[in-house]
């Protein structure tokens, strides 16, 4: 509610269009007392406003560290599924790699038992 005074535009004496008496005196009493009246509600509402601010602040840092620490969470999962992932990835390495040397080392056995392509053309009636 927009509150509206209107101004008496006082003139000094020996005017008489202001006179000093108890219709002027009581437009401005009034305007007073609504001044009053708009201050105390404005007391009130700021009473009940600062409380309602505070609570609403420390609700949404609240919220704001519950999502910090469901992210943090998540970060964490993330990172035990990386070491988990390299884990196994050095353990096929590892694997991969036995597997190879085993066959090579198969292979350079059958090399040392078995005569070479040459070894075997040697003496044949074809050199």
């Amino acid at each position: 509610m927009k509150l509206r005074y209107n101004r008496v535009k006082w003139k000094d004496d020996p005017s008489r269009e202001t006179p000093v008496d108890a219709k002027n005196l009581n437009i401005m009493d009034k305007g007073i007392d609504d001044l009053v009246d708009k201050v105390n509600e404005m007391s009130f509402n700021f009473k009940i406003l600062v409380p309602t601010l505070v609570i609403s602040t420390i609700a949404m840092m609240v919220i704001c560290f519950i999502a910090i620490i469901s992210q943090s969470n998540e970060i964490n999962n993330y990172v035990q599924e990386t070491k988990e992932l390299r884990t196994q990835l050095e353990e096929e390495k590892k694997k991969t790699k036995a597997e190879y040397d085993e066959k090579w080392e198969l292979h350079g056995l059958i090399d040392s038992y078995c005569p070479t392509l040459e070894e075997r053309l040697e003496g044949t009636p074809y050199e």
